[in-house]
């Protein structure tokens, strides 16, 4: 667990995280600690919890097992209902506490993963490296481009769209995704790309291509042969869940 732990901090802005996630060994706890601060303060509560709760459910699927959970605190007011929070967590987060975090047994860090795979976390590291590289290279328009795209929900925006939330014309757009040596097609499918190897972890073939945007499976599975060379099946079965 602790190789994995390593894994998704190196790589963790290719995640889909609003705050900054870091973890400190603290004797034998694991201090998990969110950063907010650029967030707004209205939708603050929500992405914390949400990250939060993402963070503890990969762990738990990772060692297929409850996480130990010590303590959550939390820097918003409790709500009403604290039950979903219970459940999640196994336990009632302090609320207005000083700062976002989650405190576990750092005996989860010795845990040996269930599904563990040195092939397949290979290719993984392999695939972010190489995609963290993509993202080193595309600064200015195209970068702003890319976050947008991350945020989009289900792909809908059209260049039109997207040149309109940069103050751009599409021409304008156009041109400078050409210089620099990219185009919003090609954007689309990196990052469509990229979300569907995170989908499939979770969801059917279907289910990922209406999520990415795409009218019927069909489409989506030749889209995905054409990223990687094989059906969203047979990479799921074969690198997801081998």
């Amino acid at each position: 667990m602790q190789d994995a732990v390593d894994v998704a901090l190196r790589y963790l802005d290719l995640s889909f995280t609003f705050t900054a996630p870091a973890a400190v060994l603290d004797g034998d706890r694991l201090v998990i600690t969110l950063e907010p601060a650029a967030l707004p303060d209205d939708v603050r509560p929500f992405l914390v919890e949400r990250d939060l709760a993402a963070i503890h459910t990969v762990i738990g699927e990772l060692v297929n097992g409850l996480v130990p959970v010590l303590s959550v605190d939390l820097t918003h007011p409790a709500p009403a209902d604290t039950s979903e929070h219970e459940h999640v967590f196994g336990l009632r987060p302090r609320f207005a506490a000083a700062r976002d975090q989650s405190v576990v047994d750092a005996s989860v860090l010795a845990r040996a993963l269930p599904l563990a795979s040195p092939e397949a976390t290979a290719l993984c590291e392999r695939q972010c490296e190489d995609l963290a590289a993509r993202r080193r290279r595309k600064p200015g328009t195209a970068q702003e481009v890319r976050r947008l795209l991350e945020g989009s929900a289900r792909f809908e925006e059209t260049m039109p769209v997207v040149a309109r939330a940069l103050g751009l014309s599409p021409r304008t757009l156009r041109r400078r995704l050409t210089e620099a040596g990219t185009s919003y097609q090609a954007m689309l499918d990196e990052v469509r790309a990229e979300r569907a190897v995170v989908l499939l972890g979770t969801m059917s073939v279907e289910q990922a291509a209406g999520q990415l945007g795409f009218a019927e499976a069909a489409s989506f599975i030749h889209a995905f042969r054409r990223w990687y060379g094989t059906t969203p099946s047979s990479y799921a079965r074969s690198v997801l869940r081998p």
